[in-house]
């Protein structure tokens, strides 16, 4: 009896621990009034800007903005960016470039009988104000990301609910190009909810395709190929047919992280090669989730999952980088919304929307910080044991890539060339402690002899990380 008295203590007071790492939830937009959603955006300055819609009537919506200089403590008043009176607008997205420069879009409704319409709108502020809204096109779910060479790009979906397909245009030089419907298949459909830049420009998006056009929504993952200007095949993530929302995220080796919702909470990543199974993460009716990577490979999931009629905004990590352990962040009598994170400076920023009654609201901001070193002992302890080595070293014909792990766990082994590029993957799989040994004999995923020079060979326990050079010298 009294082990289980002390478990039960243990398990209260590390829940409280971790839920201690949360700073209290700063209310940024303090209207108290009908809010739908938000999003925000930390620029290269660490200005942190929020942006939200507040719906008045039926047909009339308004996007306001507030930004914090000081990590989200203190906020602006809200000002109204989408300078209109009569239309509805919805489902705001704020991203900046690397000017600071900050883009807004959202989804316009005009229920005027003449030019009745739903529009992919974008606003603009360019550091002295905030520009005219600019209507793109028709269309909904509009979403924004802005490559490192300030390329601003604007997707939407266009088309009936079970019969459409995602378009984008871009801003580029101050000009805009054309649209672009990379998968136009009236038997089809394709969406788009997310999109991320990796460091060579490449978009992955994750979203839902069904190739009937018939209620049997996927989650699916695109991707952009910027050297070649194309879209590579769709992957289609699981056949499950319940997903309701998706987020994607890269680690730092650029591989895309997806998380999706619908019956649960699901997350699967991508290895070099293969997409991984579904692991189930949280639990079931949940409505609304975000992802995100550390730089330390620490992966982070929130979600939005409703019991007894009470929202609960849960944040999931894996502490020993097995299992998903939880933290209530939030608690709700009504509804949590659209829960949005951002890494900066090793802190991990959370804003939602949260309401205890129905028609009111407001949106909170709240932080995790000292992200790299809530890892915890286990994974120190898996660093300090981990010893590799390959031989010969250059290697002309193959090396021996030898390595010992003291700790039962998931082990990567791969390489990758001077750029950080993939090259192959030779060990992906959970391995008991022991000593290996794999040969590799200079060829890349698709049997193929890869050029003379320097590489990486780099070996992941978890998400812990040991990088080396190899020379190769045929």
């Amino acid at each position: 009896m009294k082990n289980v008295i002390f478990f039960i203590l243990l398990m209260v007071f590390a829940d409280n621990a971790s839920a201690q790492n949360w700073i209290e939830p700063v209310n940024v937009s303090n209207m108290n009034d009908f809010i739908l959603s938000s999003d925000f955006t930390i620029d290269h300055n660490g200005i942190i800007h929020c942006v939200w819609n507040l719906k008045y009537e039926n047909n009339y919506g308004v996007i306001y903005y507030a930004s914090s200089e000081d990590g989200g403590i203190t906020w602006t008043n809200p000002l109204s960016i989408s300078q209109n009176e009569d239309l509805y607008c919805t489902g705001p997205q704020i991203v900046n470039d690397s000017d600071n420069k900050l883009y807004v879009g959202y989804d316009l409704y005009d229920f005027s009988p003449v030019t009745w319409g739903v529009y992919a709108t974008i606003v603009i502020n360019e550091g002295s104000g905030w520009g005219e809204p600019l209507q793109l096109a028709e269309g909904m779910k509009t979403r924004l990301a802005v490559d490192n060479n300030n390329r601003v790009y604007v997707f939407w979906y266009q088309g009936a609910p079970h019969n459409g397909e995602f378009c984008y245009q871009y801003l580029e030089g101050g000009f805009w190009s054309e649209i672009f419907i990379p998968f136009d298949n009236s038997n089809e459909l394709t969406g788009i909810w997310e999109i991320v830049t990796d460091n060579d420009n490449n978009l992955h998006c994750a979203g839902f395709y069904d190739p009937t056009a018939f209620s049997n929504i996927r989650p699916a993952y695109y991707k952009f190929d910027y050297n070649t200007q194309s879209w590579d095949t769709i992957s289609i993530i699981s056949q499950n047919t319940s997903v309701s929302n998706i987020d994607i995220a890269l680690d730092t080796y650029q591989n895309p992280h997806i998380c999706w919702g619908g019956y649960a909470t699901y997350y699967n990543y991508f290895n070099g090669q293969n997409w991984s199974l579904a692991d189930t993460v949280g639990q079931p009716d949940t409505q609304h989730i975000e992802i995100d990577v550390d730089e330390a490979g620490k992966v982070h999931i929130a979600a939005v999952e409703g019991f007894n009629n009470v929202g609960n905004l849960v944040y999931y990590h894996r502490p020993d980088g097995l299992y998903w352990d939880s933290t209530i962040v939030a608690q709700a009598g009504n509804t949590i919304f659209t829960p949005e994170f951002e890494i900066h400076n090793n802190s991990l920023y959370l804003v939602y929307k949260s309401s205890d009654q129905p028609g009111y609201g407001d949106v909170y901001l709240t932080r995790h910080d000292d992200l790299v070193s809530t890892k915890g002992n286990y994974f120190s302890d898996i660093t300090s044991a981990m010893q590799i080595q390959n031989k010969p070293n250059p290697f002309k014909h193959y090396t021996s890539i030898d390595f010992s792990i003291k700790k039962s766990c998931y082990v990567k082994l791969e390489i990758r060339n001077s750029m950080g590029h993939h090259v192959v993957t030779l060990i992906d799989d959970y391995l008991t402690y022991d000593n290996y040994s794999i040969k590799w004999v200079g060829v890349n995923n698709n049997g193929k002899k890869v050029p003379p020079g320097l590489y990486l060979y780099c070996l992941h326990a978890n998400e812990s990380h040991i990088v080396k050079k190899i020379l190769y010298c045929p």
